[in-house]
């Protein structure tokens, strides 16, 4: 149970004040606490917080769908604040039984008053235009909350809430009314504050009656009467005993009352202690908020979010420890997690019907290709083709892999030229047949898992080797490889995992350094300085592919990695002169793993994507503003 008192003090500087209580379920009440200068402001708010509250907020999810509400709620502020420069200092709490979960904005203030001691609640230097944390607490018995539409302590002191303190809250709100009248307080505020206590449960006078009467019949019976005999002449034979006997059952009874003594002692301050542990990890979750706020507030400088956003993990990590305030964790998380994104331009890409172009079930697709503006997919023993919406697709299989499979493809003129596993080159020719080719004055393919095109040359990267080769083509055939790395060269790189071709050779390594090899005017190769790249940009999945594509007629270099596509612009169009890859933002895929993706476009106006994943093939659709990635 509790009891409620409010005070509203007479206006001054036409501000007007809110102090409601309402009751929206059973053991389940609302609490609003509320001063604006614009009476309008207030109104209109405080029907939309009693629109958003009432009938939406239930006893077993009270902490999710306060949130909600109070998600709803900002959007009403959001849309006043673009029209508005006035400001609400409100506070609404929810009590369900003896939890309470509040939030607030700008100054409205809250307190939880003990017997001796003060603790407010809500951070006095966070001035929030919006309900941005739901946090909660568990009361006891006798504690009062004090709600105020302002910081109270600003004119009062902790030990005049103290003094104050009075089991009957009427007489609480009264004695903190008088030290604010005589401090000549000429502000507009709003008190309410409440007591908890616990429930006494009283037996009706019929129940009593009963319960008396049957002891009384218990009690009169032969059985009790026996009892109670036997227990006299136990008690007359322990008086007969010897002194030493009596001795130590006087000693066996002290040392029981001295354990039980230490017991209720012990639990004493065990209660103390946890209530004190309670106390300051309150203060830490507050400093947890701040510090969040603060990195929101720095994400033009890097070094600022990143000190304060390791100062809000580390609170919370503690706080996990204690096992305490896991909802406010959760969301602390959820808006780190958010917040991350955001700092770090990251567009997590939704799939709906109007980017699906085909359904894929399987498990086995290779890559994706674009030729003569169709798409094609790679399977491991056969291309399919036309890929597009509502039209049937056809297999084009190639019977003599046997034990072999395609690991990797790309176009070459009107052909698509494929590699197997057991390093074999095939021709796929636009008269849908296979052709196995041939290099001339070599008796077999170098082993290499990875190919790739260029005018009229293929190129495979050997892993093995750590080299790049280059066939040229000669009819159906291609003539005898050339090394393009020279010993020096093949040093200084270690782990390749793939190349992109534009005139020159992007080459990115394991540990995601990316260098750039230039065939003219001179051989040479740089390594790339990456430029504004996040945090993120670091291997999370060894397993995981690590892809890297761009093409002449592209004006970006792009990297697959972590299932995020990770996009970025060199320094200068002429490929003579790239020293450097500034990052512009990343698409990030949630659901299912990207097995390969293409890109069609990257011009000014045309930017689109095609994802292949182990279900569907995606378009997706983006653009570059202000160096920034957005998904449109």
């Amino acid at each position: 149970m509790f009891e409620v008192n409010s005070i509203k003090e007479k206006s001054f500087w036409k501000t007007k004040v809110i102090a409601k209580t309402i009751n929206l379920w059973n053991n389940l009440d609302l609490f609003i606490s509320a001063s604006s200068k614009n009476e309008a402001f207030l109104d209109y708010i405080f029907n939309k917080i009693i629109d958003f509250t009432v009938d939406r907020i239930s006893n077993k999810n009270t902490y999710k769908d306060f949130s909600y509400s109070l998600e709803l709620i900002n959007k009403v502020l959001k849309s006043w604040y673009k029209d508005s420069d006035d400001k609400i200092n409100m506070i609404i709490w929810i009590l369900n039984k003896n939890e309470f979960l509040f939030s607030n904005i700008w100054n409205a203030s809250c307190y939880l008053v003990k017997k001796n001691n003060v603790i407010e609640i809500t951070d006095a230097k966070d001035k929030k235009k919006e309900f941005n944390f739901v946090s909660n607490w568990i009361l006891e018995n006798d504690d009062i909350i004090n709600l105020s539409s302002k910081r109270l302590l600003s004119y009062l002191s902790e030990s005049d809430f103290i003094d104050s303190y009075n089991i009957k809250i009427e007489n609480f709100n009264l004695n903190i009314k008088n030290i604010l009248e005589e401090e000549k307080l000429e502000k507009n505020i709003s008190i309410l504050s409440f007591l908890h206590r616990k429930k006494s449960i009283i037996e009706s006078n019929w129940k009593i009656e009963f319960i008396k009467d049957t002891l009384l019949k218990i009690w009169d019976t032969t059985f009790i009467k026996r009892i109670i005999a036997f227990w006299m002449i136990l008690k007359e034979k322990f008086l007969k005993k010897e002194k030493i006997l009596k001795s130590f059952f006087f000693i066996l009874i002290i040392l029981l009352s001295i354990f039980f003594l230490y017991k209720v002692i012990n639990s004493t301050v065990s209660e103390s202690n946890v209530s004190k542990v309670k106390e300051i990890q309150i203060i830490k979750l507050e400093e947890a908020k701040t510090s969040l706020r603060k990195a929101s507030e720095n994400t033009t400088n890097k070094d600022i979010f990143n000190l304060n956003l390791k100062h809000t993990e580390n609170i919370i990590l503690k706080l996990e420890e204690q096992q305490l305030f896991l909802e406010d964790i959760k969301l602390l998380k959820e808006k780190i997690a958010n917040l991350k994104k955001s700092f770090d331009w990251i567009e997590s890409f939704k799939e709906n019907e109007e980017n699906k172009i085909a359904f894929i079930d399987s498990k086995n697709s290779v890559k994706i290709l674009w030729l003569n503006k169709k798409v094609y997919i790679i399977w491991k023993n056969y291309i399919e083709w036309p890929i597009a919406k509502n039209i049937k697709s056809k297999k084009f299989v190639y019977n003599e892999l046997k034990d072999d499979e395609f690991i990797d493809a790309t176009p070459l003129g009107d052909k698509i030229t494929l590699i197997t596993k057991k390093w074999k080159i095939i021709l796929f020719s636009t008269n849908w047949n296979y052709k196995i080719s041939n290099v001339i004055w070599q008796d077999f393919w170098e082993s290499s898992e990875i190919i790739s095109s260029y005018s009229s040359n293929i190129y495979l990267i050997s892993k093995k080797d750590n080299q790049i080769f280059k066939h040229r083509k000669s009819w159906n055939n291609f003539n005898k490889w050339t090394p393009y790395l020279t010993s020096e060269n093949q040093k200084s790189i270690q782990n390749m995992s793939d190349i992109a071709i534009d005139w020159g050779f992007y080459i990115i390594q394991k540990d995601l350094k990316i260098r750039k090899f230039f065939s003219s005017p001179k051989k040479r190769l740089e390594k790339l300085t990456l430029n504004n790249f996040p945090e993120n940009y670091k291997v999370e999945d060894t397993s995981a592919l690590i892809k890297i594509k761009t093409r002449p007629e592209l004006n970006y270099v792009y990297i697959l990695l972590n299932n995020k596509i990770f996009i970025t612009e060199p320094n200068s169009r002429r490929f003579q002169d790239t020293k450097s890859l500034k990052y512009l933002g990343q698409i990030e895929w949630q659901k299912n793993k990207i097995i390969d993706f293409y890109i069609k476009y990257d011009w000014e106006f045309d930017w689109e994507l095609l994802i292949l994943n182990k279900t569907w093939i995606y378009k997706v659709i983006f653009e570059e503003s202000e160096g920034k990635i957005l998904l449109r």
